[in-house]
Order: structure tokens, then C-alpha cells, then sequence
């Protein structure tokens, strides 16, 4: 069952004032995003653009500038400040941040992509974690699924009906991927310590938790799963409970 996402209008000027409880989504279609890379300048939009033309790829070269710009107006609209002024980094789990302190500590967000697709989540004074898959036909669902899903979640594909295997697989790896963003553990988790729901008919929760360093248990998060736009699936996972998705225009 998916989340019900509430649409909610922008202020006059574009500013989406944050509200606590509430967590917001936005996507963006990179494809017909122009980067304003040239003018906007910060550690991060630099080290960026190095690996970009490192890897000498002019389609993901723009595809990740457009990206960063399009994270940049976004936490701009949230705050309320001039995106040229936002000063970001990356954090010692390598999770994008503000570098102000009272901002970072205040406004978290997290983003994720998949093709030209890609989706940002903003929450305040609450950490946040959202991933986004293109579903697609995988040769060895099963063989990976094996590999990172749980025993539990490993059964719950198996029950589902073939022809929906392939949705509910990408419906578990976005829950299980934001759920480690929200954390700040990355990948560094083992993603078998910990159990989502994947199948249609569940209600997409967290569903155990059997990480001995973790403090947290599976009550102390909250998970929505949604779909962006036709033939794409996304999960947000944020602390937390009693909270609301509201989708920003």
C-alpha cells in the first residue's frame, strides 16, 4: 500500500516554509534542467565537477552539475535564502549538509536519482533519508536480492506473485537505501540487520532491527513509499513518528 502524499503550494516567490511533522518531496527532471554551475561556486559543486570531468562523460557531467544546482534552489526555497549564499559539504558519513550550524542542525535533506529522475526530501530538525529506483527488468533479481535482502524480506519476495517481483524487489531496495541514508550509516550497514516490508498488499514500515550498535528500533522510524511518476518507485524514511509526505509543486 502506497503513502498518500499531500500536494502542497508554494508562497509567493517560490518559498516553501517548512513545518515540523511534515516532510517535503520534490522531483525534478534533470533532462530539461539547465545548470547554473558557472555562477554558483562552493566546495562541493567543485569537487563535483572534477569528477565529472574526470570521467570525461558530458551527459553525466551535466546530469550531476544539474543536480547540484537544482538541490541548491531547492534548500534555498526551504530556508528562505539566496541559493548563491548556501554553503554545502559533505558530513563524515557522506551525506550532503549545510555548513552553518544552526541551518545544518535545523533543516535536513537528503537526494537520490535514477536515470534523468531526481528526488530531494527536506525535513525540519529531523534527519531524513529518500532513494528512487527506475523499475526495470533484472536478470539476477533473485541471485541479488539473496545477497542484500534479510531472510524475512528474501521470503516476502518469494510470496509475491511472479509478475510483481520485479516492482516489489525495487520497492524493497529504496525502502532498505533510505532507510541507511536517514541513519548516516550508508552502505557501512549491513543491509541483512535490518528488516523493510516490499510486498503490495504490506504497509511499508521498517519492520525489525538486529544491528547491535544501533540504539534506535524499528518504532523510533517512520517510512513512506510513493511513486514519483509512472515506472519509478521511492521510499522516505525519516525519525519519527505521526508525520505526514507533502509533495511540493
Amino acid at each position: 500500500m502506497l503513502a498518500i502524499i499531500d500536494r502542497t503550494e508554494s508562497a509567493p516567490g517560490g518559498r516553501v516554509r517548512l513545518e515540523p511533522g511534515t516532510i517535503y518531496v520534490f522531483s525534478v527532471d534533470l533532462a530539461r534542467v539547465e545548470s547554473d554551475s558557472g555562477i554558483i561556486d562552493d566546495p562541493l559543486t567543485a569537487e563535483v565537477r572534477l569528477e565529472a570531468m574526470a570521467r570525461d562523460r558530458l551527459f553525466r557531467s551535466h546530469r550531476t552539475l544539474a543536480g547540484r544546482d537544482c538541490l541548491r534552489r531547492i534548500i534555498g526555497r526551504c530556508s528562505g535564502r539566496d541559493p548563491r549564499s548556501l554553503k554545502l559539504s559533505r558530513g563524515k558519513d557522506g551525506k550532503p549538509r549545510l555548513l552553518d550550524p544552526d541551518d545544518a542542525q535545523r533543516i535536513h535533506f537528503n537526494a537520490s536519482h535514477s536515470g534523468d529522475l531526481m528526488v530531494v526530501a527536506v525535513s525540519l530538525n529531523t534527519p531524513v533519508g529518500i532513494d528512487v529506483e527506475g523499475v526495470r527488468p533484472l536478470d539476477n533479481l533473485l541471485s541479488t536480492a539473496g545477497y542484500y535482502f534479510s531472510n524475512a524480506e528474501f521470503e516476502e519476495l518469494l510470496s509475491v506473485h511472479p509478475e510483481d517481483q520485479c516492482r516489489a524487489f525495487y520497492a524493497g531496495w529504496t525502502r532498505k537505501e533510505a532507510f541507511v541514508k536517514a541513519t548516516g550509516e550508508g552502505m557501512r550497514r549491513d543491509f541483512r540487520s535490518f528488516d523493510v516490508t516490499l510486498s503490495p498488499s504490506a504497509v511499508p514500515r521498517i519492520a525489525a532491527i538486529r544491528s547491535a550498535s544501533s540504539v534506535e528500533n524499528s518504532h523510533a522510524w517512520q517510512m513512506f513509499a510513493f511513486e514519483p511518476c509512472p515506472g519509478y518507485v521511492a521510499a522516505v524514511v525519516a525519525r519519527g513518528e505521526g508525520g505526514r509526505l507533502a509533495r511540493v509543486d
